[in-house]
């Protein structure tokens, strides 16, 4: 395998694909799991089998595997928002707000250009409907990235949460103009337009 990671550093690429189809098409985690697990021990400088195994784990609801490996991550790569942001979600999916919250804080405060860390905070607030401080976050995340839909759709649903329902159609209809598909913007419209 180090042969041919050296006769193709896009080697490793392979493998984590092979994990995804593993993941998506077939929904065997745990064989997507050996896959991304495969790719680290190839290339332990490989973010991507990290975050994937993360995700894995996640899904299989192995939250201490999953912590384990955020952890492991966060220590490699620690100039990357990514490894703290997926720890944010596996603390989220334990109940440990406050605890994502903080990874959240520490992923904003690694690299402030980032989108991904302010998204993830609007969505903890949004969720605890704390719509002022989603609304916050979510307008950073646009103004890092105007061309994510998502974060778009969230910032019209922090909007309606306070009773802009104007500025949240406005989202809404931006969502569909970036990804014509979104069912949820084109659904939260046809409420709005009642």
């Amino acid at each position: 395998l180090e042969m041919a990671l050296e006769a193709d550093p896009h080697y490793t690429d392979a493998i984590i694909e092979l994990g995804n189809i593993q993941e998506k098409a077939y929904k065997n985690l745990d064989k997507a799991a050996f896959y991304f697990r495969s790719a680290i021990d190839i290339e332990p400088r490989n973010k991507w089998g990290y975050l994937r195994l993360i995700n894995i784990y996640r899904q299989q609801h192995n939250y201490q595997s999953a912590i384990e490996w955020a952890d492991i991550a966060i220590e490699k790569f620690p100039d990357d928002v990514l490894p703290n942001v997926y720890k944010g979600l596996v603390l989220i999916d334990q109940g440990k707000i406050e605890e994502a919250k903080g990874a959240y804080l520490l992923a904003r405060g690694i690299d402030p250009t980032n989108p991904s860390p302010y998204f993830s905070l609007g969505k903890l607030y949004l969720d605890q409907g704390n719509f002022e401080d989603a609304v916050a976050q979510f307008s950073v995340s646009i103004k890092l990235n105007p061309k994510y839909a998502g974060y778009h759709y969230y910032y019209g649903l922090a909007l309606l949460g306070l009773g802009r329902t104007a500025a949240a159609k406005k989202e809404f209809e931006n969502t569909l103009f970036l990804d014509p598909t979104n069912k949820n913007a084109s659904s939260m419209l046809n409420e709005i337009n009642k």
